[in-house]
């Protein structure tokens, strides 16, 4: 699952890294990275191997070239599977919620309130029953 977030929305920050290789630490748990040399940290990719099905441990760097480069943007994703119905510009602004929503940096993440004024919220609660209406509170 981590690995396909990377993927999509980039790579974690050296911050959120370390603070996940404390909390790891402090809960006795294997983390899912690992420190290179300096600030340098690497994930610890788990696959099946094709072959003998057997688990694999990869150690990958977390740069942009291994992560959210691979052409697998929400955008991209959700454009490559829409139906015939779904008119383009619905699907952009409902991308644009998700990467919003499931941004990393708190910062940046979406709040409730910037949420229900977001273009596919107030397009979806004003289409006359086109989609499922906003129920609010």
């Amino acid at each position: 699952m981590l690995t396909l977030f990377m993927e999509t929305m980039g790579p974690f920050s050296n911050k959120m890294v370390r603070r996940h290789l404390l909390s790891y630490e402090r809960l006795q748990l294997p983390p899912h990275f690992t420190e290179g040399r300096g600030c340098d940290y690497r994930f610890k990719k788990q696959e099946v191997d094709r072959v003998t099905g057997n688990p694999v441990l990869r150690i990958v760097p977390i740069t942009l070239e291994n992560s959210g480069k691979s052409g697998k943007s929400i955008s991209h994703l959700l454009l490559k599977s829409r139906s015939e119905n779904d008119e383009r510009s619905e699907v952009l602004k409902f991308a644009d919620l998700l990467n919003r929503c499931l941004a990393l940096d708190p910062g940046r993440r979406m709040k409730v309130e910037e949420t229900l004024k977001q273009d596919f919220i107030v397009s979806s609660s004003n289409s006359n029953g086109k989609r499922g209406k906003v129920m609010s509170g």
